[in-house]
């Protein structure tokens, strides 16, 4: 038995303490492993889960050893609402195969909390429990009971029915006599017959437990209408206070939301529900106070399938308990898993969070389908089928399918650690997104998160870089500090390598926004602090050639050039004939000029201009809407910086130099950033710019707007 650590790629052989659910694998190296109480397969790797109590507890079947009991904090354990949302994406995602048309549907996928029309409508058990709710009532309220005839000592003024031998009882017992005449007995005390009306009977603890158990239904429904209630008060922000948001961010977010549905509709049907299912609870809760639910003990247990007595059966408001239990029992039998079933649900949900950031990164890149959203513009090239079955422990990473633009061909792995890698011939180092399944956001202790993060951040490969994917609600972070939130949600260059966090969940509806900016800031943002880039030349190019490139390159060396603009036509004209002239002068030098026509001849071959233009051509590349700019566009600055404009969408990118640090740092400025209605609050530039920014922009003193420096925060 083994441990592998997925943000490392470390095997151990303990789990460490305080480790976290999602960041660990499992692999078992023998044949009798049990997790949970279920046989683990042999080399193959699994994601920890936890069982009902959630503990996770390793046992050697063959030795009959206890090798350890884990105990994980309640916060690591997803809402069972979460966990019914992301497992959607496994299955959809478990159809993709090498089949173009399945990518080509998954790629159409919404990212946004699916089957969303139909939850936020009242369920089968709540009509049910509308139409029943007067029988329920009445049952609470005027109870059948069980009559029962005791036998009690009593004063002789509340006796009201002498029981049988109540004579002779007091015949021999003189304390009860009350005084002795002559030939008779005044008594004080009777034994006589009192009647209990009892309520604990076995349809009214049903009723008792029905009572509790739509109470705990109704709760997670208004918990899961709340969810849904944010993402649709998101939406409709977004139209209700479109003047505070940047207009490309928008028409992105309103794509992705009309595939859904209206906003405005569905929010007055939602809340319509949410009205209803209050209304129930606050009844439900008043219920608790009748004498039939305060008569049952509370560990009182009912069984899932009830005895058909003649009260369920004959009863006018009964026989409604009986059906009420009926349709509660048939939603509680899903949600009551044996071992297998939990362990077979926490494989899907892990792996239904990674096919969710899988369909976040491949919406990146090729968009939504709309003018409104074309990501990257990208177009995806199908490789093989994502196996979402566990892989081989000697396997590769996996490559899902590449993606060609106009910044060459970007290729997307799956590691055997289940993490997701893109590289780029542009990039010199790779993208590592890394799917953690666990809400972040839902510890009380800020102080516990900061040092989670600490360890996270301390563990991952700095060959590459790297980027925490977690799952995190919007309310749970606006309870945090407002450092915390933003450490929550953000990037941070070290050491020239990109790490960052960012929460993501079908019910966040700038979710793709988030990874979009990530990919973005590792594509465009390394891509810009390249410049100039560098060219290596086979040989050495004579000093009256590079006079035509004069304003275009610097020479690093003998064989490097810095080239930081392009070459026009009439250079690269006058370059060739030059060229030209040269070989022939040479070629008529005979046997003396062999070695240097050779070079000559190479220098041909290569294209150098051509080269050197390709090499300036993703520069020019306008990182908001995808233009191809001319050129002849891009202004070089000093300290080797340069920024470039775009004539279709007004945007400018390139890079700053930081007075500060001495560092270049890369930007994008969309048309209209200097809108003085725009929120500039670091906390809400998601929601304002969504992917659309690489240094953060700020609004100086005199309201001009300025960037933060990437490295040293400087403005």
């Amino acid at each position: 038995m083994k441990f592998v650590n997925r943000i490392t790629g470390q095997i151990f052989n303990q789990l460490p303490e305080n480790a976290l659910l999602g960041e660990w694998l499992i692999i078992n190296e023998s044949d009798n492993l049990k997790v949970n109480d279920v046989l683990i397969p042999s080399n193959l790797r699994f994601y920890l889960w936890v069982n009902n109590s959630n503990n996770i507890h390793l046992f050697s079947d063959s030795q009959t050893q206890n090798l350890g009991n884990i105990k994980i904090p309640k916060w690591q354990i997803a809402s069972d609402i979460l966990r019914e949302s992301i497992a959607y994406f496994y299955y959809q995602s478990h159809n993709l195969n090498i089949n173009q048309d399945n990518w080509k549907n998954w790629l159409n996928l919404s990212p946004l909390v699916p089957e969303i029309n139909a939850k936020i409508h009242l369920q089968t058990l709540e009509i049910d429990l509308q139409k029943q709710w007067g029988h329920l009532e009445n049952v609470c309220r005027r109870p059948r009971t069980y009559l029962k005839m005791e036998t009690e000592k009593l004063a002789i003024s509340r006796a009201k029915k002498i029981a049988n031998g109540a004579i002779e009882h007091l015949a021999s017992h003189s304390e009860d006599w009350y005084r002795r005449n002559f030939n008779s007995v005044k008594p004080n005390k009777l034994l006589c017959l009192v009647r209990e009306d009892l309520l604990n009977i076995y349809e009214n603890q049903v009723t008792a437990k029905l009572i509790d158990n739509l109470l705990e239904y109704i709760s997670r429904r208004i918990a899961e209408l709340k969810l849904i209630e944010n993402e649709l008060k998101e939406a409709m922000n977004f139209s209700d206070e479109m003047y505070k948001v940047h207009w490309k961010n928008r028409k992105r977010i309103s794509s992705l939301w009309g595939e859904q549905f209206n906003a405005k509709e569905r929010i007055l049907e939602l809340e319509e529900t949410l009205k209803e299912l209050n209304d129930k609870k606050r009844k439900l809760l008043g219920l608790i106070t009748t004498d039939l639910y305060k008569a049952i003990p509370k560990q009182t247990y009912v069984p899932m399938t009830l005895k058909r007595t003649n009260i369920f059966v004959n009863d006018q408001h009964y026989k409604y308990i009986d059906l009420l239990w009926r349709n509660w029992s048939k939603w509680k039998t899903r949600q009551i898993k044996n071992p297998q079933q939990f362990f077979e649900e926490y494989q899907q949900f892990f792996q239904g969070f990674e096919a969710f950031c899988l369909l976040l990164i491949c919406k990146t890149f090729c968009g939504n389908n709309d003018n409104n959203d074309q990501g990257l513009n990208f177009e995806p090239i199908f490789n093989q089928d994502l196996k979402h079955n566990q892989q081989d422990t000697n396997n590769q990473n996996n490559l899902l399918l590449s993606f060609q633009g106009l910044l060459g061909k970007i290729d997307l792995y799956l590691s055997k650690n289940r993490t997701f890698y893109l590289s780029s011939d542009l990039i010199n180092q790779d993208l590592c997104l890394i799917p953690l399944g666990i809400n972040l956001t839902g510890i009380n202790d800020e102080k516990e998160i900061n040092n989670i993060l600490d360890k996270l951040f301390a563990q991952v490969d700095n060959s590459c870089h790297n980027i925490i994917l977690y799952l995190g609600t919007k309310e749970e972070q606006n309870l945090l500090s407002k450092n915390l939130q933003n450490r929550l949600n953000n990037i941070l260059i070290q050491n020239n390598n990109l790490t960052g966090i960012f929460p993501v969940n079908p019910f966040e509806i700038l979710s793709l926004e988030r990874v979009a900016y990530t990919i973005k800031w590792w594509l465009y943002g390394n891509l810009y602090l390249s410049y100039p880039p560098i060219l290596n030349l086979p040989l050495q190019i004579p000093d009256n050639l590079l006079t035509y490139f004069h304003g275009c390159l610097t020479i690093k060396n003998n064989r490097e050039l810095n080239i930081t603009a392009f070459i026009s036509n009439e250079n690269i004209n006058h370059f060739n004939r030059e060229l030209t002239k040269e070989i022939k002068r040479v070629e008529s030098m005979g046997r003396q000029g062999r070695s240097q026509l050779a070079e000559l001849r190479n220098i041909q071959n290569h294209d150098l201009p051509n080269q050197i233009n390709q090499l300036i051509q993703p520069f020019t590349i306008c990182p908001v809407c995808n233009h191809q700019e001319d050129l002849k566009n891009i202004e070089k600055l000093n300290n080797h910086s340069f920024q470039c404009h775009c004539s279709q969408c007004g945007s400018s990118w390139g890079t700053k130099h930081c007075g500060n640090c001495d560092k270049n740092y890369p930007f994008i400025a969309v048309q209209g950033i200097e809108n003085k209605e725009l929120n500039y609050n670091p906390l809400n530039l998601d929601r304002v710019f969504g992917r659309d920014i690489l240094a953060i922009p700020t609004r100086k003193d005199d309201h001009n707007i300025g960037f933060i420096c990437c490295f040293c925060g400087s403005k």
